[in-house]
């Protein structure tokens, strides 16, 4: 830690606090422990939302990983490291012609299509443009998975409903010429904490996959069964994920499901590849007793760090929050972390035991290297975003800055 400490302070002194730091060789780590409990020539793909970070996507796609992008700004982002679009998957469930047509116009070939009418839309933008992209098929398979986020079965809306797809395929394939179905795509849920969880979901891929190709004719180039592989949020604690498990299971589902000899096996990951990497680092501002409670405040808050309770994380959880300075010795107190934002919501983290802190103090919060600044109000109050800076073996490789703000934009009666 004494080198590190040194590394992060030279860090303070260039840029100042807030800012978040990623280590680009825990994901170096982390893709070798998960490619390692994947199936032989599986492929992986990154999910961009986890984390955008330009030195981030260039580290994964560096490794060979594929990229799965859900809008025109994550197509934009992919496209400047010159990723190979075969392994390059259009996901989400509400993609817009414009959508489309940035991802076509990029080259990206495959689309995950989630009903009719999103697949309307992909035919009509890829005959405009003269192409003809693959397509596979989100299955809901309506079957609820013991993971913290639900990504099928009801009370959700993403995908076809398994036999509405059944029933329709056949006549409404008819329509779309323009097309090639080469696959399915089911994701059941993200966090999976239980390697049997994981197992499960992807032998009930293969099941339904297998049930459309027999019942429906659905060509299996490309079987893409998600993830869900889990990494704590913001805490130097939590239970992961038994690689070994995982490993021995999927190698046993495999070989007594089967696998088309023609059928590529994909799995998504964001979470579990960024989140160990990221770091952020913070100063205390101020300290105030009132009554029972200490607040301390720091100069970074919900505009940084975990604005989007919506990944399934609120506020209210206990981040690990570790000073930089050496505290040994020292009485522990319970405090709540708060940031500098002009409202009571800006809390971090409440009822935390640190030992004892002043103003000035640096500080930081672990593993927030997926979901942390994009997946925050960024924008709220109008505060610059905190630098992002990754390095290797602390030597820094890049470094840049989020902007947003309000761009004018010409009307007639301007």
């Amino acid at each position: 830690m004494a080198i590190l400490k040194g590394f992060v302070e030279k860090c303070i002194h260039d840029f100042g606090t807030p800012f978040y730091l990623y280590d680009l060789s825990e994901i170096d780590k982390r893709i070798d422990e998960l490619t390692g409990a994947l199936p032989s020539g599986a492929s992986l793909m990154y999910s961009i939302k986890a984390n955008p970070f330009p030195g981030i996507i260039r580290a994964l796609v560096s490794r060979g990983l594929g990229l799965e992008v859900s809008s025109s700004g994550e197509v934009e982002a992919a496209s400047q490291f010159g990723s190979e679009w075969k392994k390059c998957l259009f996901t989400g469930p509400g993609k817009t012609r414009k959508d489309i047509a940035c991802a076509l116009r990029h080259g990206i070939s495959h689309f995950s299509c989630e009903s009719w009418t999103e697949l309307d839309r992909v035919a009509s933008e890829a005959a405009s443009a003269g192409v003809r992209p693959n397509v596979i098929l989100r299955v809901n398979p309506m079957h609820r998975a013991r993971s913290h986020i639900r990504m099928a079965g009801a009370g959700t809306h993403f995908g076809f409903p398994l036999p509405d797809l059944i029933h329709d395929y056949r006549i409404r394939m008819a329509c779309y010429s323009g097309v090639n179905v080469i696959g399915v795509h089911m994701y059941l849920g993200s966090q999976m904490i239980d390697a049997d969880e994981v197992i499960a979901s992807v032998k009930l891929a293969l099941s339904i996959s297998d049930q459309l190709s027999h019942l429906c004719g659905v060509p299996l180039k490309i079987i893409d069964v998600g993830g869900g592989f889990p990494w704590p949020f913001g805490s130097d604690t939590g239970k992961l994920l038994d690689l070994s498990r995982l490993h021995v299971g999927l190698a046993e589902t495999i070989d007594k499901c089967g696998l088309p000899s023609e059928a590529d096996l994909w799995f998504e990951s964001g979470r579990y590849l960024t989140a160990s990497s990221g770091t952020l680092v913070c100063t205390v501002l101020d300290i105030r007793s009132i009554e029972d409670k200490i607040y301390v405040v720091l100069d970074a808050g919900i505009n940084n760090l975990g604005g989007m309770t919506g990944v399934g994380r609120a506020l209210t959880q206990k981040l690990a929050v570790l000073p930089l300075r050496d505290c040994d010795g020292q009485e522990a107190v319970e405090v709540d972390f708060m940031g500098p934002l002009c409202t009571p919501l800006d809390c971090l983290s409440r009822g935390i035991a640190v030992q004892s802190l002043s103003v000035g103090d640096r500080v930081m919060i672990p593993n927030v290297g997926a979901y942390g600044l994009t997946a925050s109000l960024v924008s709220f109050l109008s505060r610059s975003a905190p630098f992002e800076i990754a390095h290797r073996q602390q030597q820094i490789c890049s470094v840049s800055r989020l902007e947003s703000g309000y761009q004018a934009v010409s009307t007639a009666c301007s």
